[in-house]
């Protein structure tokens, strides 16, 4: 493998991270944009519309992070008075995101299972 080779591939892997990156943020403007034809006529606005996506996952990102929070302070409390245990917030909230996890991960197999099923069936 010369130098060559390597700035070549270095390259390459560049540019795919760079598109990857960039496409997290256009793709929502694709979908935008077929609802909203108006997008297409006003560019300034496409550019516009890019703090109030990112203030949006701010304030999405906090509202769940409170909702969980007092999820986990009722559940600790619920448990507490119930059954006698006492288990931590911090274990409830890492119970819950342990359960967003898995379920994501079973939610990806079997999207890609029905892929591959569909691509065997044709």
């Amino acid at each position: 493998m010369n130098y060559t080779t390597i700035l070549n591939r270095g390259e390459a892997l560049l540019l795919w991270i760079y598109k990857n990156i960039t496409n997290k943020f256009t793709g929502a403007f694709s979908l935008l944009k077929d609802r909203f034809p108006v997008i297409e006529k006003y560019p300034v606005l496409k550019y516009s519309l890019i703090p109030v996506f990112i203030a949006s996952f701010f304030a999405l990102r906090y509202i769940l992070k409170f909702v969980i929070n007092e999820l986990a302070a009722w559940t600790s409390g619920f448990v507490g008075e119930t059954a006698g245990y006492s288990i931590s917030e911090r274990t409830i909230v890492l119970g819950i995101a342990a359960v967003f996890i898995v379920v994501r991960v079973v939610l990806k197999i079997r999207s890609s299972k029905q892929k591959k099923d569909q691509v065997e069936a044709n």
